[in-house]
C-alpha cells in the first residue's frame, strides 16, 4: 500500500507543481490550503515508511482540515469571509462546510469527507493532542513501543490518499490548465483502480 501511496503522490506532484494560478486572495487561500494538504500527504507517506505511525496519524487531521478550508474558499465563502479568514478572525468549521458543500455543485466530495469526519474526527483530534487513541497504541500491555495493526496503517494511507486526490483535483481545477487535469486523472485513476 505504501508503494501505491508514493506513486499517487509523485503523480500528483508531476501534474500540479509549476502550474500557473490566479492571483487573488480567494485563490491564495484555496490553493494554499490544498497544497498544505498535499504536503501533509507526502509527510504521512514518509512517516509511515519510517514507522513513525503516531506522527503519521497526527498529520491526518490537519490534512483533512486544510482540504476543508480549500473547498470552503473555492466554493462557499463570500468575499467578506475570505477577508475575515485572511485577518485571522474567521475559520470555517468542517461540519458547516460539509453541509454547505452538500447543497453546492461540489457535492461529489461530500460523501467521502463526511465519512472521514463522522467516523473518526474525534480520534483524529486525539491523535494530534495526545488523547487516548494515540496513547493506547504506545504499548501492547507489556512492551513499550508503537503497536498499530497493519489494517489501521492501510486505512490511514487510504484516507490520506482520498484527501490528497480531492485536494489535487481541486488544485487542477483552480489552475484552469487542462494538461494538469489529464496528468492528474491518470495518477488518481491508477490508484483507485487497484482498490476496486
Amino acid at each position: 500500500m505504501i508503494q501505491d501511496s508514493k506513486k499517487l503522490s509523485v503523480g500528483i506532484a508531476r501534474a500540479i507543481h509549476g502550474r500557473s494560478v490566479p492571483n487573488n486572495l480567494r485563490s491564495l487561500v484555496a490553493i494554499g490550503s490544498f497544497e498544505v494538504s498535499l504536503e501533509h500527504h507526502r509527510a504521512v507517506i514518509l512517516t509511515v515508511a519510517k514507522q513513525f505511525f503516531g506522527s503519521a496519524f497526527s498529520l491526518l487531521r490537519p490534512m483533512f482540515e486544510s482540504c476543508i478550508v480549500g473547498l470552503w474558499a473555492a466554493h462557499i465563502a463570500d468575499e467578506s469571509q475570505i477577508k475575515e479568514f485572511n485577518n485571522r478572525r474567521y475559520h470555517p468549521k468542517p461540519e458547516k462546510v460539509l453541509r454547505a458543500l452538500a447543497k453546492n455543485s461540489e457535492k461529489r466530495y461530500v460523501a467521502a469527507l463526511k465519512a472521514i469526519h463522522d467516523s473518526g474526527y474525534q480520534a483524529l483530534h486525539e491523535f494530534v493532542h495526545g488523547g487516548i487513541s494515540q496513547l493506547t497504541r504506545r504499548t501492547d500491555g507489556s512492551n513499550i513501543g508503537p503497536h498499530y495493526p497493519r489494517k489501521m496503517i492501510e486505512s490511514l494511507l487510504h484516507v490520506s490518499n482520498v484527501i490528497a486526490a480531492i485536494s489535487a483535483t481541486q488544485l487542477a481545477d483552480l489552475t484552469q490548465d487542462g494538461a494538469a487535469g489529464k496528468g492528474l486523472d491518470a495518477a488518481i485513476d491508477r490508484y483507485f483502480e487497484k482498490r476496486a
